[in-house]
Protein backbone atom coordinates (compact mmCIF):
# COMPACT_ATOMS: atom_id res chain seq x y z
CA UNK A 1 0.00 0.00 0.00
CA UNK A 2 1.61 3.62 -1.11
CA UNK A 3 1.85 5.59 2.49
CA UNK A 4 2.95 8.42 0.32
CA UNK A 5 -0.80 10.25 -0.94
CA UNK A 6 -0.89 13.13 -0.84
CA UNK A 7 -4.00 14.79 0.07
CA UNK A 8 -5.65 17.60 -1.36
CA UNK A 9 -7.65 20.15 0.29
CA UNK A 10 -11.34 20.30 0.12
CA UNK A 11 -12.02 23.50 -0.82
CA UNK A 12 -8.92 23.22 -3.33
CA UNK A 13 -10.94 20.23 -4.67
CA UNK A 14 -14.30 22.06 -4.94
CA UNK A 15 -12.98 24.95 -6.44
CA UNK A 16 -10.95 22.80 -9.13
CA UNK A 17 -14.82 21.48 -9.88
CA UNK A 18 -16.00 25.07 -10.27
CA UNK A 19 -13.27 25.30 -12.78
CA UNK A 20 -13.97 22.42 -14.64
CA UNK A 21 -18.03 23.20 -15.03
CA UNK A 22 -16.39 26.33 -16.63
CA UNK A 23 -14.20 24.47 -18.66
CA UNK A 24 -17.30 22.15 -20.16
CA UNK A 25 -19.81 25.14 -20.81
CA UNK A 26 -16.92 27.43 -22.51
CA UNK A 27 -16.30 24.40 -24.89
CA UNK A 28 -20.17 24.00 -25.23
CA UNK A 29 -21.00 21.05 -23.76
CA UNK A 30 -23.41 22.53 -21.45
CA UNK A 31 -25.20 19.66 -19.56
CA UNK A 32 -22.16 17.88 -18.32
CA UNK A 33 -20.84 21.89 -16.99
CA UNK A 34 -24.44 21.64 -15.44
CA UNK A 35 -23.73 18.57 -13.65
CA UNK A 36 -20.39 19.33 -12.59
CA UNK A 37 -21.75 22.53 -10.58
CA UNK A 38 -24.21 20.92 -9.28
CA UNK A 39 -21.67 18.31 -7.63
CA UNK A 40 -19.75 21.15 -6.55
CA UNK A 41 -20.92 22.00 -2.96
CA UNK A 42 -18.66 23.16 0.61
CA UNK A 43 -21.14 21.55 3.81
CA UNK A 44 -19.77 23.74 5.94
CA UNK A 45 -20.60 27.21 7.05
CA UNK A 46 -17.43 28.97 7.01
CA UNK A 47 -17.09 32.47 4.88
CA UNK A 48 -15.12 31.41 2.62
CA UNK A 49 -17.69 27.55 1.69
CA UNK A 50 -20.64 30.16 1.58
CA UNK A 51 -18.46 31.96 -0.97
CA UNK A 52 -18.06 29.20 -2.98
CA UNK A 53 -21.14 27.85 -2.75
CA UNK A 54 -22.78 31.28 -4.19
CA UNK A 55 -20.15 31.77 -7.18
CA UNK A 56 -21.25 28.23 -8.24
CA UNK A 57 -24.64 29.25 -8.10
CA UNK A 58 -23.56 31.85 -9.85
CA UNK A 59 -22.04 29.69 -12.76
CA UNK A 60 -25.13 27.62 -12.67
CA UNK A 61 -27.16 30.97 -13.65
CA UNK A 62 -24.99 32.20 -16.24
CA UNK A 63 -24.84 28.64 -18.01
CA UNK A 64 -28.80 29.18 -18.23
CA UNK A 65 -28.23 32.73 -19.58
CA UNK A 66 -26.08 31.57 -21.60
CA UNK A 67 -28.30 28.44 -23.00
CA UNK A 68 -31.58 31.50 -22.85
CA UNK A 69 -33.15 29.71 -19.98
CA UNK A 70 -34.37 33.03 -18.26
CA UNK A 71 -36.46 31.47 -15.84
CA UNK A 72 -34.16 28.91 -15.16
CA UNK A 73 -30.95 31.74 -14.50
CA UNK A 74 -33.66 33.71 -12.42
CA UNK A 75 -34.20 31.38 -10.10
CA UNK A 76 -30.98 30.52 -9.54
CA UNK A 77 -29.95 34.20 -9.32
CA UNK A 78 -32.55 34.36 -6.88
CA UNK A 79 -31.10 31.67 -4.65
CA UNK A 80 -27.59 33.37 -4.42
CA UNK A 81 -29.73 36.33 -3.42
CA UNK A 82 -31.78 34.62 -0.57
CA UNK A 83 -29.01 31.92 0.62
CA UNK A 84 -25.94 33.78 0.57
CA UNK A 85 -27.21 37.20 1.28
CA UNK A 86 -24.15 37.85 3.25
CA UNK A 87 -21.59 37.74 0.38
CA UNK A 88 -20.44 40.07 -2.31
CA UNK A 89 -22.39 38.55 -4.80
CA UNK A 90 -25.90 39.30 -3.68
CA UNK A 91 -26.87 42.70 -4.29
CA UNK A 92 -25.51 41.54 -8.72
CA UNK A 93 -27.48 38.56 -8.17
CA UNK A 94 -30.33 40.16 -7.19
CA UNK A 95 -30.20 42.50 -10.18
CA UNK A 96 -29.68 40.01 -12.36
CA UNK A 97 -32.76 37.51 -11.18
CA UNK A 98 -34.85 40.85 -11.65
CA UNK A 99 -33.49 40.99 -15.29
CA UNK A 100 -34.01 37.72 -16.04
CA UNK A 101 -37.54 37.67 -14.37
CA UNK A 102 -38.40 40.84 -16.93
CA UNK A 103 -36.48 38.80 -19.70
CA UNK A 104 -38.96 35.46 -19.16
CA UNK A 105 -42.04 38.00 -19.68
CA UNK A 106 -42.85 37.88 -15.20
CA UNK A 107 -42.98 41.34 -14.42
CA UNK A 108 -45.16 40.98 -11.23
CA UNK A 109 -42.27 38.31 -10.01
CA UNK A 110 -39.39 40.96 -11.01
CA UNK A 111 -41.31 44.04 -9.49
CA UNK A 112 -41.68 41.70 -6.35
CA UNK A 113 -38.16 41.24 -6.19
CA UNK A 114 -37.44 45.09 -7.15
CA UNK A 115 -39.54 46.13 -3.68
CA UNK A 116 -37.61 43.13 -1.75
CA UNK A 117 -34.14 44.31 -2.88
CA UNK A 118 -34.90 47.96 -2.08
CA UNK A 119 -36.41 47.06 1.45
CA UNK A 120 -33.22 45.07 1.86
CA UNK A 121 -31.04 48.03 0.82
CA UNK A 122 -32.69 50.36 2.89
CA UNK A 123 -32.06 48.17 6.11
CA UNK A 124 -28.37 47.61 4.77
CA UNK A 125 -28.71 43.65 4.84
CA UNK A 126 -26.87 42.83 2.05
CA UNK A 127 -23.47 41.51 1.38
CA UNK A 128 -20.55 41.60 4.16
CA UNK A 129 -20.32 44.17 6.59
CA UNK A 130 -18.42 47.36 4.56
CA UNK A 131 -19.15 46.77 1.37
CA UNK A 132 -23.21 46.77 1.34
CA UNK A 133 -23.52 50.25 0.95
CA UNK A 134 -20.58 50.16 -2.26
CA UNK A 135 -22.55 47.71 -3.81
CA UNK A 136 -26.05 49.95 -3.50
CA UNK A 137 -25.31 52.38 -5.98
CA UNK A 138 -26.17 49.19 -8.43
CA UNK A 139 -29.42 49.61 -10.14
CA UNK A 140 -30.52 53.29 -9.36
CA UNK A 141 -30.27 52.80 -5.79
CA UNK A 142 -28.52 55.66 -4.46
CA UNK A 143 -27.42 55.54 -0.39
CA UNK A 144 -27.06 58.43 1.23
CA UNK A 145 -25.42 57.43 4.70
CA UNK A 146 -25.94 58.96 8.18
CA UNK A 147 -23.37 61.80 9.27
CA UNK A 148 -20.75 60.54 10.58
CA UNK A 149 -21.14 60.29 14.61
CA UNK A 150 -24.66 60.51 14.53
CA UNK A 151 -26.15 57.75 16.94
CA UNK A 152 -29.57 56.65 15.32
CA UNK A 153 -29.71 58.07 12.28
CA UNK A 154 -31.51 56.21 9.23
CA UNK A 155 -30.00 55.62 5.90
CA UNK A 156 -31.80 57.42 3.28
CA UNK A 157 -32.50 55.32 -0.31
CA UNK A 158 -33.52 57.39 -3.62
CA UNK A 159 -34.51 55.24 -6.71
CA UNK A 160 -34.22 56.59 -10.04
CA UNK A 161 -37.03 54.67 -11.94
CA UNK A 162 -35.48 56.30 -15.45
Amino acid sequence: MNTNIKRIPVAQTLVAGEKLGEIYRDSGNVQKALDTFRRVQATDDSVQSRLLNASVLLEVAQTFEKLKHPLEACIAFEGIATFYPDTALATDAWNRAILAATDYGDVQRAEAMYRRLLFMAAKNTMGPPGVRIAQASVAGIVFIPPSAGTVGSSISVTVDMN
